[in-house]
């Protein structure tokens, strides 16, 4: 009656007489251990109730309530085994089910726990507890979906019990449906503020200060509301909810970290990494706090401290592809792109079908010019996510870079198609069809990417360009003319205007459109560094100088131009040691400077250095395939070094890139020419030379070539055409009192009556020939082609040390006329000067290693100081290089029959039927027909 009553001590204090009275009252200690149950004496009852199964080992009861005592002090299996038996002794009630889920319940058991909830609803009918707590285990099974079944079925039976709504939030919430969810906390908030008082009496979870006999705190309320809230991405309310939440328990370091994650999402990423921080004091090695405040560090772009985080996360055990992926992004915003790849590469081990991956990896090679490779991620990334136009233009990009302008073309079509919008497609789009020479596609293109994004002033500067290389300075600069218009103070607009001017030889008024670029903006390094560009058009290196070095003191990006242009002003000025310096400072500046290198392979080839010249022209176009002016320097080296094969193919390389480019038509034609190809040469010349033509060289080339194809009378007629054609230009110019121009003039004539002099050597008629040769020289003294063909006919009429000093003179007008060491070698053979003739045949053989006519004259050298077997080598050594040159197999034949060997004959009938004409009378003396 005293335990009914919860007259509890009292109710034990009897017991305990009951039992001292009689040890072996079973009911007495089952009482007792009831009674010590109730007051949380758990031990002291389980010891009682093994009594009572000590005196009757079979009494189920004892066994239940045993197990509810074990239950109680968290002995979950030992008290599993006490509900299963008081099953076995028949106890079969719906409270011993309840017991026997709550206990699996605890064990992680929760399908066995499931089934013992079920058993007891079929007992004892609509029960709310037991439907809630069944709830509770299906939710912690993961089937939220039937726990929010039973949690609706308990809140039929009890519609005001908070504890209901907030399970069945907290299920919602697994389930994504975050407004519900969102909705069962708010009636969980409102049940609590009816009736606190009563709420409390009956255990609901309403008591704001104390836990103890509530299910769950109002500090957990607040918590998985903002959770929700956050999910829903209604950031406001679960950062006022987290703050409410950090005012009941500010020592839970998972509140700063997902009020954190809030305060990121809605993009104050300042607030966010205060949270992260206090996060971190309060548990200091939470990896995925380190990581959320990396990404936070990253989007306020603070990437080093971004890396680190990641980095600290990575130590603590965080190795998702998540970290790999974000880590990546920083370092490539960190231009660390090795690391960058190398991080996408390790997230693409973990989820090898996320196309992102592939995507942004693509760039990071893209950045590391290893352009074939990010192509082959672009692929990948694209059969994942075929409809992404980024993807797609990334990898045009690439392709542009690579030189593969056609495929580059073909994704930028489809970037476009997909997305009409983005101006920087048409922009890359237009500077792909340049390379492509598609210069009115480009135009039209750089037009509508101004048209989309107005401030895309670049795009004036590559318009000009197109114009420009359409043949339409002109119009470029009308562009320029109408951009400056809506823009008056855009610096940028000037300095492209007076670029543009530049290239129509306009150079004051070039200069003064960057001189205003420079008053607009007086730390423009760029236009600092094209106004001393335009400085040494006009030869006033000192004063590019100055500019070169205003450049570099404001050029901020350290893209090395400024050295360049300082480099070409010094080797103006002949100071040749301070332009590579200036150059190497461009490379090591910017290792990827395609310019930088092109400069210092041309320096380096001025200077007679081929080997380091080939070398940092190599390097310009792989760093840029469209570097011309690589190709070009490149091409002059290989015509130099005697590679004539290598030489025209740089030249009709450039031909690609520019089709209307006279200059490099002209060397072409003599690369052609000096591999005796005359009849190509011909048809490359007739190609280019319009009806009304004023381009005397060309011109003067048609005529060599026809020479060579033994049209002696058209070549003639064709250099006194010329003569005609540019005295009468010249005479104008004099009368209209334009005496630099007229100056300009007198190269072409004096090349003019050089080539007519030299077809006049090939005749024989070499009295012609000296007088139109001396007439080219009196003309221009500079002309040293010139002197080249007068030291030939010096060497004809056996005038050998003459002949030394013309070659001389040569070297000196030019140092790259490098044929001439080995025509001056076998000069002061003939002379016997032999120690200055080695050094001139090792000079030719260093600098023109593949050059077959060095070794025909050293083999001419050779045969005339007795070295019969030193000849022999050098000839065959000059048909293995060009077994097409009828010198060296005329050469050769002369010198076997010399010695008696009739196999002569064999070469000099070869030599005759590659087109020596001396091969034909050696025939006739030598040769038995």
């Amino acid at each position: 009656e005293k335990a009914s009553k919860t007259n509890y001590i009292e109710a034990i204090s009897d017991f305990t007489k009951a039992i001292e009275q009689d040890g072996k009252s079973k009911l007495a200690y089952f009482y007792r251990g009831n009674a010590y149950n109730d007051i949380g004496q758990y031990n002291d009852a389980i010891n009682d109730f093994n009594k009572v199964i000590e005196l009757d080992h079979d009494y189920a009861r004892a066994y239940f309530y045993r197990g509810n005592a074990k239950s109680n002090i968290n002995a979950y299996k030992n008290a599993l085994e006490d509900f299963t038996m008081a099953v076995n002794f028949g106890l079969r009630d719906w409270h011993i089910y309840y017991a026997m889920a709550s206990a699996k319940s605890n064990l992680a058991d929760y399908d066995g726990a499931i089934r013992d909830f079920n058993r007891a609803i079929v007992l004892t009918g609509q029960n709310r507890e037991l439907y809630e707590y069944m709830g509770v285990a299906k939710a912690n099974a993961g089937n939220n979906r039937e726990a929010v079944i039973d949690y609706e079925r308990a809140l039929k039976l009890d519609p005001d019990n908070a504890d209901l709504y907030y399970y069945m939030a907290n299920a919602l919430s697994n389930l994504k449906d975050y407004k519900s969810a969102i909705a069962g906390y708010n009636k969980a908030f409102e049940l609590c503020a009816k009736n606190p008082e009563k709420a409390h009496a009956e255990k609901s979870p309403c008591n704001f200060n104390s836990s103890t006999f509530c299910h769950f705190k109002s500090v957990d309320l607040y918590h998985y509301r903002a959770n929700a809230e956050s999910n829903s991405e209604n950031y406001s309310n679960a950062i006022a909810d987290f703050t409410k939440a950090i005012k009941l328990s500010p020592e839970n370091p998972e509140l700063f970290e997902f009020r954190g994650v809030a305060y990121a999402n809605s993009g104050d990423n300042k607030d966010a990494i205060n949270d992260f921080e206090k996060s971190l004091t309060l548990k200091p090695n939470n990896a995925d706090v380190y990581y959320y405040r990396a990404n936070a560090d990253s989007k306020i772009k603070e990437y080093a401290s971004a890396v680190e985080d990641f980095n600290r996360a990575f130590e603590l055990g965080l190795h998702t592809a998540d970290l790999y992926h974000y880590r990546a992004n920083a370092k490539s915003n960190s231009a660390d792109y090795s690391g960058a790849t190398a991080d996408f590469t390790s997230a693409i081990a973990l989820t090898p079908n996320d196309a992102e991956l592939y995507e942004y990896r693509g760039v990071a090679l893209a950045e590391l010019h290893n352009y074939k490779d990010a192509i082959k991620d672009f692929n990948t990334a694209l059969k994942l996510n075929p409809a992404n136009p980024d993807i797609y233009f990334y990898k045009a990009n690439a392709e542009n870079a690579d030189g593969d302008y056609n495929h580059a073309l073909a994704d930028y079509n489809i970037t476009i198609r997909m997305n009409p919008a983005k101006a920087q497609a048409f922009l890359y789009r237009g500077n792909t069809k340049t390379s492509l020479n598609d210069y009115d596609g480009a135009i039209d293109d750089y037009k509508k990417a101004i048209q989309l994004d107005p401030s895309l002033h670049d795009v004036y500067y590559y318009l000009a360009k197109a114009a420009s290389n359409a043949g339409d300075n002109k119009k470029a600069i009308d562009y320029f003319n109408k951009a400056i218009e809506s823009d008056p103070k855009n610096a940028e607009l000037y300095m492209y205007r007076g670029i543009s001017k530049g290239k129509l030889n306009d150079t004051l008024a070039a200069l003064a459109d960057i001189s205003q670029a420079i008053l607009l903006n007086p730390r423009y390094s760029e236009a600092y560094q094209h106004r001393a560009e335009i400085r040494i058009s006009m030869k006033d290196y000192h004063a590019a100088i100055l500019d070169a070095d205003t450049s570099i003191m404001y050029n901020v990006n350290e893209g090395g131009y400024g050295y360049i242009t300082r480099a070409k002003a010094k080797m103006g000025l002949q100071d040749m040691d301070g332009g590579m310096t200036d150059f190497n400072t461009a490379v090591k500046v910017n290792p990827k400077n395609t310019d930088a290198y092109s400069g210092r392979g041309y320096l380096e080839f001025q200077l007679l250095d081929y080997k380091d010249a080939l070398t940092d022209l190599d390097k310009a176009i792989v760093l840029y395939p469209g570097n011309s002016y690589a190709y070009l320097y490149r091409a002059d080296l290989k015509s130099a070094m005697g590679d004539r094969e290598a030489a025209v193919k740089d030249y009709r390389k450039i031909l690609d890139f520019d089709p209307k480019n006279e200059g490099v038509y002209l060397k072409l034609a003599k690369v052609l020419i000096a591999e005796r190809k005359y009849t190509e040469a011909l048809l490359l010349l007739n190609k280019i030379i319009g009806a009304s033509s004023k381009n005397g060289e060309l011109l003067i080339e048609r005529g060599v070539a026809m020479g060579g194809m033994g049209d002696i009378k058209g070549a003639l007629d064709q250099f006194n055409k010329v003569i005609v054609q540019f005295e009468a230009l010249t005479n104008e110019l004099k009368n209209a009192n334009k005496i630099k121009e007229a100056d300009r003039v007198k190269p072409i004539i004096s090349d003019a009556y050089a080539n007519f002099g030299n077809t006049k050597m090939m005749q024989k008629d070499t009295a012609t020939a000296s007088v139109n040769i001396n007439k080219a020289i009196e003309i221009n003294q500079n002309n040293d082609d010139a002197y080249f063909f007068r030291a030939n006919l010096k060497m004809i009429k056996k005038n050998y040390l003459g002949a030394v000093y013309d070659y001389i003179s040569v070297l000196l007008i030019n140092p790259n006329n490098t044929k001439t060491y080995a025509y001056r070698g076998l000069a002061e053979a003939y002379s016997l000067d032999t120690a200055t003739m080695r050094t001139d045949f090792e000079e030719a053989m260093k600098l023109g290693p593949k050059d077959e006519n060095n070794y025909i004259l050293r083999g001419q050298s050779k045969l005339f100081m007795k070295d019969q077997a030193g000849a022999f080598k050098d000839f065959d050594t000059a048909i293995e290089l060009n077994p097409n040159n009828p010198d060296a197999w005329f050469n050769r034949g002369v010198a076997k029959i010399n010695q008696n060997d009739s196999n002569g004959c064999t070469d000099l009938n070869k030599a005759l039927q590659l087109g020596s004409k001396d091969a034909a009378d050696a025939i006739k003396r030598y040769c038995k027909q």
